[in-house]
């Protein structure tokens, strides 16, 4: 996310999400991506869920992660999400910060790709405050990248 927070408050919001490019220097991009933890920083409770199915974003704008050696993109600029398949959900206190290999491993065995019908593969990191405060929260996922 770089080094602007995002304002959680008592509506689920997404963070940060991530989806295979396209195409990669001009080819069709076959390449597989798996998930492996996500970093968050937080200063107040929140409750972090991920989706990684079917979920709509309102209002992305994607982004490369590098332009000629990543077969990846991100968005942070959604103001909503509808909700697709659930992988994971957490709560993480205030005023906490760490990396997190979520659910026991559980975005390494989620691999993300361009299917055969186009359709691409996304993964969202949401959050929704768990007290009366808002919570300002950074985020950041990494992944390995097969190509």
């Amino acid at each position: 996310m770089g080094t602007t927070a995002k304002t959680v408050s008592n509506t689920l919001i997404p963070l940060l999400s991530i989806r295979p490019k396209a195409t990669i220097n001009s080819l069709d991009n076959r390449g597989v991506y798996i998930p492996q933890g996500i970093t968050v920083q937080t200063d107040n409770p929140i409750l972090v869920r991920i989706f990684n199915m079917n979920q709509s974003l309102t209002g992305a704008s994607w982004t490369s992660v590098e332009g000629t050696y990543s077969g990846m993109e991100y968005d942070i600029s959604a103001s909503a999400i509808t909700p697709g398949v659930q992988i994971f959900s957490s709560y993480i206190g205030g005023t906490n910060s760490g990396r997190y290999t979520v659910g026991n491993n559980i975005l390494g065995k989620t691999a993300l790709s361009l299917g055969r019908s186009g359709t691409i593969d996304m993964l969202s990191v949401c959050a929704i405050r768990t007290t009366n405060a808002n919570a300002s929260v950074l985020i950041g996922i990494d992944w390995k990248e097969i190509r």
